[in-house]
């Protein structure tokens, strides 16, 4: 994503930096398909994620609560994500309404997320037409130094595979007909992840298209300086298996067909690496989890359960 267009940076600033891609460099010494270094932290509690790109900083925390669901849907819950840009991230940012920034960003990861099927709604319905769960993504950039579209498809990939909802029981009539749910807190049930089928990581370009450029240079991973003399930005979002998710483009440089494929295969070469440090990190929260719980439950003793009340 852009940065806002009233930021700027001096004309010496960018002939310095324009000077410099012309000779395959960029400002902080990395190459044009380096990304900076990549730092996932999972909260305390689950559902909770930090994630960071260079020094650019994202917070995710997901919720979930029991709705009644749509007339149209009525066996499936829902997902929403919204994106806040804190005044502390940037100085362009203003406490208030959802700015337009801020509104792109959340569209984008959640169409990622809702249209390449990430989540299976189906699995989030508890009583048809009766209760669903509706589960939620807030975000919010706390640092900006560029790049705020990956940094926040990261943690919230990160917090929704860390989430567990609450185990809900399903409460019956005398005569064997589903009437009411009962939440159960963590002590009583073991809480469950939410079914995902895969969780779609985005990876973005800086376009910098200049009179010396043939074609705009497809910088992954762009600064804040980057960004501000880019003229336009292409981000692919992709999955575990490599596949495509969804593509977007902002700013009105034009991008031929064979610079997108090689971006999107760019983009591939390096969703290992970040996949990789997501993994790691989740797996390290579960062993941590793991040698946390009770000798009953590593040993794999069930635990005696309450037969669902009538």
């Amino acid at each position: 994503m852009q940065r806002p267009t009233h930021e700027i940076v001096s004309l010496s600033e960018r002939a310095f930096l324009l000077g410099a891609l012309a000779e395959g460099l960029r400002g902080d010494g990395r190459g044009v398909l380096d990304m900076r270094p990549v730092h996932i932290r999972l909260g305390p509690s689950s559902g909770a994620a930090e994630a960071t790109l260079g020094d650019t900083r994202a917070l995710a925390r997901v919720s979930a609560e029991l709705v009644e669901p749509f007339a149209d849907r009525p066996t499936e819950g829902s997902f929403a994500m919204s994106v806040e840009l804190s005044p502390m991230a940037s100085g362009a940012f203003e406490p208030g309404r959802p700015s337009p920034e801020a509104i792109a960003l959340s569209r984008v990861v959640e169409r990622a997320i809702v249209k390449s099927n990430a989540i299976d709604l189906e699995a989030l319905c508890v009583l048809p037409a009766k209760h669903v769960w509706a589960v939620r993504c807030d975000v919010t950039v706390v640092d900006h130094c560029g790049n705020l579209l990956d940094v926040c498809a990261l943690a919230a990939a990160a917090a929704l595979r860390h989430f567990r909802r609450p185990y809900v029981r399903v409460l019956h009539s005398e005569q064997g007909e589903a009437t009411s749910v009962e939440v159960c807190a963590a002590d009583v049930e073991e809480p469950e992840h939410l079914a995902l089928r895969h969780m779609p990581l985005a990876l973005s370009f800086a376009l910098i298209a200049e009179d010396g450029f043939s074609t705009p240079l497809a910088l992954l991973d762009g600064s804040e300086r980057e960004e501000a003399i880019a003229s336009g930005s292409l981000s692919v979002v992709l999955n575990q298996q490599g596949e495509l998710c969804a593509l977007h483009k902002s700013g009105g440089v034009p991008v031929g067909a064979e610079q997108i494929r090689e971006c999107v295969q760019a983009a591939q070469l390096k969703f290992r690496a970040l996949a990789k440090a997501l993994d790691e990190v989740l797996n390290e929260a579960k062993k941590s989890l793991a040698s946390s719980a009770p000798p009953s439950a590593r040993t794999g003793e069930a635990a005696t359960r309450q037969p669902p009340s009538r």
